[in-house]
């Protein structure tokens, strides 16, 4: 009887850690993922598999600036049965306490190994697409015992080139050009 019990308790200690802090790292066919205008040929389209990395990146709830946001294990490249999506499998976000978070997708060109390698000039000239969606809450603990939070709040979003250092150059050239005429 001892046995018995011991054995049920740690079964249910077991399931109630799983269901703290775990999120599916999925998207649904509403939230695939496109190349933007800026893309040239392929504008419009979803990305590829295999040509994308995604990065689920997490913070406390509420928080409105995305590079305080801390990235969450590894990224996979991108994979799935339909191009835009990505399957990821469960994350666990830590501390498990199951307390709402605000999260982030990230998705950057396969050929660079994080987000911020991707975003570079290095990038720019290997021709690199970057995007990321917008600031969401999730809950871990909003499920029942089993499976794992979904990621309601994600939207689609778009992967766009990386701009060129000179294309910013010449934005900030103009930019004080204006305000220096705006002085005299």
């Amino acid at each position: 009887m001892k046995k018995t019990l011991i054995a049920a308790a740690c079964m249910l200690v077991s399931l109630g850690v799983y269901a703290q802090g775990v999120v599916n790292f999925a998207n649904a066919s509403a939230s695939r993922i496109t190349y933007d205008a800026a893309s040239g040929a392929k504008a419009g389209t979803f990305i590829e598999a295999g040509a994308f990395k995604i990065q689920l990146y997490f913070g406390s709830q509420g928080t409105t600036d995305d590079t305080s946001l801390t990235a969450l294990s590894v990224a996979p490249a991108l994979s799935g049965p339909v191009p835009g999506r990505f399957l990821g499998g469960n994350r666990t976000i830590p501390p498990a306490s199951g307390a709402v978070v605000t999260v982030q997708v990230r998705a950057w060109s396969a050929a660079f190994d994080t987000y911020a390698d991707a975003n570079t000039p290095a990038g720019a000239a290997a021709g690199a697409f970057i995007g990321k969606s917008n600031l969401f809450d999730a809950d871990p603990s909003d499920t029942a015992i089993a499976p794992p939070g979904q990621l309601t709040g994600l939207t689609a979003f778009t992967v766009s080139p990386v701009p060129e250092p000179s294309t910013i150059a010449l934005g900030l050239l103009g930019a004080s050009v204006l305000l220096f005429r705006r002085r005299k």
